[in-house]
């Protein structure tokens, strides 16, 4: 994140410079801040190499803790899910609910008397 540095204003006007203008900064600050985002980066590779050889290490001497921080143990379901009496709740409130009138099949979904005896050739032997 970078810091906005704002210079006070030369006249003793509140607020210094307009916030159209981009603050001045001399070249000391800028390459300060530079060094600093630049360690910050070193530091965090370090860190995620150093990471990464113990898991390699792991893989080779202890299989079984590689395995255990590779995969940790994560549960199928929410915390608020797991407790039996939330589903005994859902599932009273769902059956309590009234059917909706109108909620029907098609009437193209039940099989007519010629779709019936065109299908009739399906039931023949297969030997035949």
């Amino acid at each position: 994140m970078r810091l906005a540095m704002r210079q006070p204003c030369p006249l003793g006007i509140a607020g210094g410079a307009p916030a159209s203008q981009p603050p001045h900064r001399d070249a000391h600050c800028s390459r300060a801040e530079n060094q600093y985002h630049s360690l910050v980066r070193r530091k965090n590779r370090a860190w995620q190499r150093q990471q990464l050889h113990e898991l390699l290490d792991q893989l080779y001497e202890e299989p079984r803790y590689f395995w255990q921080r590779v995969n940790p143990q994560l549960t199928s379901m929410p915390l608020q899910l797991q407790d039996p009496a939330a589903w005994e709740a859902y599932l009273r409130l769902q059956s309590a609910r009234p059917i909706r009138p109108g909620c029907f099949l098609p009437p193209t979904s039940e099989p007519t008397a010629d779709m019936t005896a065109a299908a009739e050739c399906l039931n023949a032997d297969i030997d035949s």
